[in-house]
């Protein structure tokens, strides 16, 4: 299923169950994830413009390409997005509790109402950012 995967875009995976699923530097470009990607790892996959409404937790996403993802909601605490490009993502209402987020890029990321406590924020580049105090 994986190598379907690593060459589709605007996939709906929302049925299926993808915990602990190695999706690694898959390209899912607006696709659907609705589902459980808790443990799943994500690392270098191409996110970007899609829409989560998922659970994260402890999941590797490093080096995720997430620009402009729609992640409102999403459950990412424990969360390893070193690296990630998270410019322009919806952000709002996000659990980020304990996220390691180490030089990420937030520019122009939406973070209002986000849980960002205990986050790991160093090195990331926050111009433009909305909703941090």
């Amino acid at each position: 299923m994986v190598d379907d995967i690593s060459r589709g875009s605007s996939l709906n995976l929302s049925t299926y169950d993808l915990r602990n699923t190695n999706l690694s530097h898959c390209i899912l470009i607006g696709s659907t994830l609705s589902r459980d990607l808790s443990g799943a790892n994500l690392a270098g996959a191409d996110l970007s413009k899609t829409s989560l409404s998922s659970a994260f937790t402890r999941c590797n996403l490093t080096g995720a390409n997430l620009e402009g993802a729609k992640l409102c909601g999403t459950m990412l605490a424990y969360a390893i997005l070193a690296g990630c490009n998270l410019s322009g993502a919806d952000l709002k209402s996000a659990n980020l509790t304990n996220a390691r987020l180490s030089n990420a890029s937030l520019a122009g990321a939406d973070v209002s109402g986000a849980n960002l406590f205990g986050a790991s924020l160093d090195g990331c580049c926050l111009d433009g950012i909305i909703g941090m105090r």
